[in-house]
């Protein structure tokens, strides 16, 4: 899917639910989720179910870059792991000497942008893997 803004509703529709199944696989919490997605603090947790339910997914810059990123990790991680999607999800949320002994979902919160980013080079072999 390529991800450009003024990208017509139904697209943005499909990605939103696309994105809300990833996270949901990953196991994150609203909270986690609203700060992944760049969504304003004050966002309340049902608009994650609206996205879910047909609601579409901004067409701003920066939730289109997130979405990018976080598609794309997901493609990478399910690369690594092709016929387990429980240990595809699982090297989210387990600490790696590679990001200091955190986990990659703490390295793309805390860093946001950055930090998703940064996972993505390592997934794709731009960063050293050890």
């Amino acid at each position: 899917m390529t991800l450009q803004q003024g990208m017509d509703m139904e697209r943005r529709v499909d990605l939103a639910r696309t994105l809300m199944s990833v996270l949901r696989n990953w196991g994150l919490t609203s909270e986690q989720q609203i700060n992944l997605l760049g969504l304003p603090e004050e966002t309340r947790f049902r608009m994650l179910n609206k996205f879910t339910s047909g609601a579409p997914y901004p067409d701003d810059y920066d939730s289109l870059m997130r979405a990018n990123y976080l598609l794309s990790i997901q493609n990478a991680v399910d690369s690594l792991f092709p016929h387990n999607a429980a240990a595809a999800n699982y090297w989210m949320t387990t600490p790696s000497h590679y990001f200091a002994n955190h986990t990659p979902l703490e390295i793309m919160l805390n860093e946001g942008l950055e930090g998703m980013l940064r996972v993505l080079n390592y997934l794709n072999g731009v960063e050293d893997w050890g």
